[in-house]
């Protein structure tokens, strides 16, 4: 999903599907650093939260027990 994005945002990949050409954008250069991108997530998700409390803790509801299965699969995979 996010390598889609990120082509969107004109980034390229290589065949192992690791960045190979970022161009100089704004959009580009943020999606091409999770940590840049973590900030931005934070950002607009707080700004979600001011317009639309309730939304946004359903939404966050949803991410939380997604990562919770991850987390039980990686775990019970070993």
């Amino acid at each position: 999903m996010f390598q889609h994005l990120r082509e969107l945002a004109g980034i390229t990949h290589d065949d192992d599907g690791e960045k190979a050409i970022v161009p100089e954008s704004f959009l580009a250069e943020t999606l091409a650093c999770v940590w840049c991108s973590s900030i931005w997530v934070g950002v607009f998700w707080v700004a979600f939260d001011w317009i639309w409390p309730l939304g946004s803790i359903r939404f966050a509801l949803v991410f939380a027990l997604s990562a919770g299965a991850i987390l039980v699969n990686l775990i019970t995979s070993r």
